[in-house]
């Protein structure tokens, strides 16, 4: 939107003459590192040599997933902007201002807003192209303001930017209304405000992360509808939470990607998420010569963290993306001094992108990766079916590429193992289907079989590329015998009423204990009101009285990972993983629980055993677990 200059407030308006060039070295984008990164020259008329503190980049890709570069010319004093149409980069002089630290983001009209610091009068700037011409205001003047803005666009491309003050060492916020600029002081405490970075929420909240040099911590904050909640997210060290980086994912939790430090190396790249009840942590990259600066961190449509960053060690640029599994670090481009503030967006492919500086040069550069192949499945769901629950059928939503563009998916093909392994090493062939198919039914691999099985689907491009779905399938099933037995569910459900999950078994009652609301929940099959145990999900460890020896039967998603809370005192909960060699120890070890007690069919009346360090926890089994905190303990399929 071009504001009108009656409406507005707190700022200076200027229009800019559209300075539209080509760039003067324009090279095809050159495949590096084994033909995967492709790495183009986006403007060559920096001053090489010069102090890479006058340079910085950022990205962001419109509807096109066609590449917005916003930066700094040292050499010309003048913020550039570029863009890639799909065949030639252009580029053009937003402000001739002495503007430094920038933020880009590209509206739904695929128009760019830029925030930026302008270090001559020191004051905070916002600029945007309403499709005609740039428009340049002063968003605040309030002293020293602005250094390492972040700028988000809300539903209505209304633009919020997060900055901090230097004058008064804090962070502030400002959005603007549709008529006016609203600013605030977010967090006042000193030492605050460095290297934010905002993201909106869908309900058009922000959220920002931010360094706090005196508390030696990374700080968040976002704003609930009424106050900002603040909290620290890790510290220790006066280099924690620079750069950082943040973005949410589809239930909007934070994710942040910052700077971090142990007694090795100052140069830790780490990754903050909260999975809804507390912040996880952990170290990125920490090897020493991976010496982790300017760090940019985006999220993929699996809400997988992908980084770029800086190696200062050996002057390159880093990338590094979690599979999953683990983490995959990979060097992108070796050229001279390369890497300086880099900024990174991901596509809907999955795909990378990142713009950076060749400092050594002078170069503004661009890297992405060559798409090899159409985009995966995700897998949807998997359940018993046929007569008699004997057949497990397994669903997915079609990838994006099935039948259209480029790498169009040709067919699917389905991979199944007896045991599990994430990557679907060692999985067999059993089927594949013509493109437009979204289900598999494996004949009688249901009830009755009594094997476990996993499934991993791929869709196949026409160059006979696969890309297989993150989540696998599979079908799990156990013996039960008359008589009380404890189980747990492994697979998530589709559908998780009791009555669903226990459709294979035989039995009159099934009860649990919560201990969030320190009471039993019961199921009984001959009463007109069954109780209150409705639903039975992957985390609970259930009781149920057989009267006919059965299988438990189920079929679904293999969790990745799974969150469970433990309440201090007694925990009735399931092992809703496949790894085979878990100790008791190591559980204890990883949530402080001073005792574990397991099934014994052997041992009425209560049917339980006290477990020892060397005892493995069994998938499909329940266990009783006295705790002496209130913990979450993660539990992972690997």
């Amino acid at each position: 939107m071009l504001h009108n200059l009656t409406r507005m407030a707190l700022s200076v308006f200027i229009v800019m003459p559209l300075l539209l060039t080509v760039s003067p070295q324009q090279p095809e984008l050159e495949p590096k590192h084994g033909g995967e990164w492709q790495i183009a020259v986006v403007d060559c008329d920096g001053v090489g040599g010069t102090s890479g503190d006058y340079w910085f980049t950022s990205i962001a890709l419109d509807s096109n997933e066609n590449p917005h570069i916003g930066y700094y010319d040292f050499g010309r004093n003048t913020l550039m902007y570029a863009k890639w149409n799909g065949s030639v980069w252009s580029n053009e002089t937003v402000d001739d201002s002495h503007a430094t630290y920038l933020s880009l983001a590209i509206d739904s009209s695929d128009n760019p807003h830029i925030s930026y610091y302008d270090y001559i009068n020191r004051n905070l700037k916002y600029a945007h192209w309403n499709g005609s011409v740039w428009s340049n205001e002063t968003v605040d003047s309030d002293g020293q303001v602005g250094t390492t803005n972040s700028i988000a666009l809300d539903s209505n491309d209304n633009p919020h930017i997060s900055y901090s003050s230097a004058t008064n060492l804090s962070l502030k916020y400002a959005r603007w209304t549709g008529s006016v600029w609203n600013i605030e002081t977010v967090d006042g405490s000193r030492g605050n405000g460095a290297y934010s970075s905002l993201a909106i929420d869908s309900s058009d909240n922000p959220h920002i992360s931010y360094h706090d040099y005196g508390s030696q911590a990374l700080k968040y904050t976002h704003w609930n509808g009424n106050a900002w909640n603040i909290e620290i997210v890790d510290s220790g060290n006066f280099y924690v939470g620079r750069y950082s980086s943040l973005a949410l994912d589809i239930n909007d939790y934070p994710h942040i990607g910052y700077k971090g430090y142990t007694n090795a190396t100052m140069g830790d790249v780490k990754y903050a998420k909260w999975d809804g009840m507390e912040w996880k942590v952990e170290v990125v990259d920490n090897s020493p010569h991976h010496m982790g600066f300017w760090i940019s961190m985006a999220l993929d449509s699996s809400d997988r963290p992908h980084f770029s960053y800086f190696d200062e060690f050996d002057d390159d640029l880093m990338y590094a993306e979690w599979n999953g599994f683990d983490w995959e670090i990979e060097i992108v481009d070796i050229d001279g001094m390369t890497g300086y503030f880099t900024s990174l967006a991901i596509d809907s492919y999955d795909i990378p992108h990142i713009s950076y500086y060749e400092r050594d040069v002078g170069n503004v550069k661009y890297a992405t990766k060559a798409r090899s192949g159409a985009r995966r499945p995700e897998t949807v769901q998997a359940d018993l079916s046929g007569y008699g629950s004997e057949n497990v059928t397994v669903t997915w939503m079609l990838s994006p590429d099935d039948g259209n563009g480029l790498n169009s998916v040709t067919g699917y093909d389905i991979y199944r193992n007896m045991t599990y392994d994430s990557a679907g090493l060692g999985y067999g062939l059993v089927a594949s289907l013509s493109n437009g198919s979204s289900s598999y039914t494996d004949i009688s691999a249901g009830e009755g079989n009594p094997n476990n099985y996993f499934y991993q689907i791929c869709a196949v491009d026409q160059n006979s590329n696969t890309s297989c779905a993150i989540q696998q399938a599979g079908k799990f099933t156990r013996p039960l015998s008359i008589g009380p037995n404890l189980v747990s569910v492994p697979l998530v459900q589709s559908n998780e009423s009791t009555e669903r999950v226990l459709q294979t078994v035989e039995f009159d009652k099934a009860w649990t204990f919560v201990a969030s609301e320190n009471m039993w929940k019961w199921y009984m099959t001959f009463k007109a009101y069954k109780g209150e145990l409705r639903t039975i999900d992957h985390k609970m460890g259930v009781w149920v009285n057989v009267v006919e020896d059965s299988n438990f039967t189920v079929a679904g998603i293999v969790p990745v990972w799974t969150a469970i809370q433990l309440l201090p005192g007694w925990n009735l909960i399931g092992y809703p993983s496949f790894d085979a060699d878990y100790t008791v120890g190591e559980f204890k070890l990883e949530t402080g629980v001073t005792r574990a007690e397991g099934f014994d069919p052997s041992s009425p009346p209560y049917f339980l055993k006290v477990l020892h360090e060397g005892d493995l926890l069994q998938t499909g089994y329940g266990y009783w677990v006295l705790s002496a905190n209130d913990v979450v303990w993660v539990v992972r399929n690997t």
